[in-house]
C-alpha cells in the first residue's frame, strides 16, 4: 500500500520502489493516489482539480507520469 495522496513521492522514487518490490517477489502494488484531503492527479477532463486540491503545484502527477509508472511496472 503506497499512499501518495498524503505523502508525495517523485516518479523516480516510485520506479526504484517498484524495482525493489520486484526483487522481493512482490507482484501487487496498491497505489492510493487521491483522497479527500489531497488530489495530486492532473486529469485532462478536470484541469483545475489538481491545481486547487493538491498540497502544492510541484506535488502533482501528470497523465504522462502515470503512464510511465504503469509501463515501468
Amino acid at each position: 500500500m503506497l499512499d501518495t495522496a498524503r505523502h508525495f513521492f517523485s516518479t523516480a522514487y516510485l520506479m526504484k520502489l517498484m524495482d525493489n518490490l520486484a526483487l522481493a517477489k512482490f507482484s501487487v502494488l496498491h497505489w492510493h493516489i487521491v483522497d479527500d484531503e489531497s488530489f495530486p492527479l492532473d486529469l485532462p477532463s478536470q484541469p483545475t482539480l489538481a491545481k486547487n486540491a493538491a498540497y502544492s503545484a510541484k506535488e502533482v502527477y501528470s497523465k504522462q507520469d502515470v503512464l510511465d509508472l504503469v509501463a515501468h511496472a
